[in-house]
């Protein structure tokens, strides 16, 4: 059958000519279309590291000014360890944790400040200190952030805090581990915070933690104090605008349920003299809000109606062009019928001189391909953004994720695309070819 179809081919040199021309031009669209949705999804995809489901923050408003008054800033910190005094003896609760505002996954921002291994990091070939995201997280009675948000450990269970120290001190992501000091076993060892002259000895590592949904993880340090250091740095005055109280619920808990009750039971008691309670937010909700803030959703639907609209007219192109090709060869389809051929037997040749037509044009395609992504690299669909990031934090992208190692990020977005024109490619065969091998071999030579 292969002889018969080069043969056939060959014969119609000219035709096909065009026809290659065509499906290479359509590969190379393809293959461009293709490759921002591959990394965007692939980003999207990435393990988080956590669990944010069932997970809530309480927010507070502006009951009274507190500016002028004396004694406030007391009176403010007392209120708000009664606030999690109050919540975190509730029976629907599993686990909760106090922690500095934005300093939890898909915040609207995170503290960056530089740290050192040792005074120096090895960064690039070059010894200096490097941006590091940071979670700031208090230690109340019986709170545990690892367990609240449900941070893997690099075993992939939760995270337990050390044993040493009541659990205070610095613990790292596993990337900054490797970054840091080339291995995981990181107990122990030495990190700085040069703008504070503090160092530390880092007393557990933890899985990276996707810190932003739309972005690879970053590096991060989480540093749990204890709950007398809160307000350290910062007016005791606006300590329920400047920490969030995070919640845990039990599974099984009906949230609905919950609410009505934490409404009319509980958020009463939460009413003191210079704040009251406002709401209580859903943690995982803040991943969709800062996508739309940020313009990343608009840049998801973008994307993907411009690749939709490109899979869409390539598969026209390509459906269109096999189906006039195969029923303007009627009369070989009535020869090969009336020879005695099956009509499996001609669906099959006719499919299979489609994909092998195909296969041809795309491989004079992957040389034009390769030499796009040399020159220009892969398509970065989300580059304003995350350069902004990567450029703040000095990220050096992950080679662990597909996306970013080029040869298998390459083969995978080609082969995507030499499947997807094989598919189209038998959908235009087979409809006509099944249309005609079913009209008798002299009508079709007649109509021909």
């Amino acid at each position: 059958m292969i002889k018969t179809i080069l043969h056939q081919i060959w014969n119609e040199r000219r035709q096909n000519g065009w026809l290659f021309v065509e499906l290479v031009a359509i590969a190379i669209f393809l293959w461009i279309a293709i490759d921002p949705l591959f990394i965007l999804f692939s980003n999207k995809y990435i393990h988080e590291g956590y669990n944010d489901d069932n997970v809530y923050y309480l927010e507070f408003e502006v009951k009274s000014n507190v500016k002028e008054e004396e004694n406030a800033g007391e009176v403010c910190l007392n209120d708000f360890e009664q606030a999690v005094n109050i919540v975190r003896v509730l029976p629907e609760i599993e686990s909760y944790s106090v922690a500095s505002s934005n300093n939890f996954p898909n915040s609207m921002s995170t503290n960056c400040p530089k740290y050192a291994v040792d005074s120096t990091m090895n960064i690039k070939g070059e010894n200096h200190s490097m941006h590091v995201a940071t979670y700031d997280i208090y230690d109340y009675p019986a709170s545990d952030y690892f367990a609240t948000m449900q941070i893997e450990g690099p075993d992939g269970e939760i995270m337990k805090k050390a044993p040493i120290n009541n659990g205070h001190g610095i613990y790292v992501s596993e990337n900054l581990a490797l970054k840091a000091f080339g291995t995981t076993d990181v107990i122990g060892k030495k990190i700085s915070y040069p703008d504070e002259g503090v160092t530390y000895s880092v007393a557990g590592m933890f899985s990276t933690v996707q810190t932003t949904e739309y972005i690879e993880p970053m590096y991060l340090v989480m540093h749990i104090q204890d709950r007398s250091e809160i307000c350290k740095y910062m007016d005791k005055r606006y300590i329920f605008e400047n920490y969030r109280i995070f919640l845990r619920l039990k599974d099984g808990v009906d949230v609905d349920e919950f609410t009505k009750r934490f409404q009319a039971e509980v958020a009463p008691k939460l009413d003191f003299k210079y704040r009251k309670f406002y709401s209580m937010t859903a943690v995982s909700s803040n991943a969709e809000k800062n996508a739309n803030i940020f313009g990343i959703t608009n840049r998801y639907r973008v994307q993907i109606i411009l690749s939709g609209f490109a899979l869409f007219c390539a598969f026209l192109g390509i459906m269109s062009t096999y189906w006039v090709r195969v029923s303007d060869r009627r009369m070989n389809i009535g020869l090969m019928r009336s020879m005695g051929a099956t009509s499996n037997r001609v669906l099959w040749q006719f499919i299979l001189e489609g994909w092998l037509i195909v296969s041809v044009a795309f491989a004079i395609a992957l040389p034009l391909l390769m030499h796009k992504v040399y020159s220009m690299g892969f398509s970065d669909p989300l580059q304003k953004f995350t350069s902004m990031m990567w450029q703040e934090l000095m990220l050096a992208k992950n080679s662990d994720y597909l996306h970013n190692q080029p040869m298998a990020h390459f083969v995978i977005v080609s082969v995507m695309t030499y499947l997807f024109m094989l598919l189209v490619a038998a959908i235009g065969v087979v409809i006509p070819t099944r249309r005609i091998v079913k009209i008798q071999p002299s009508e079709a030579l007649r109509e021909e």
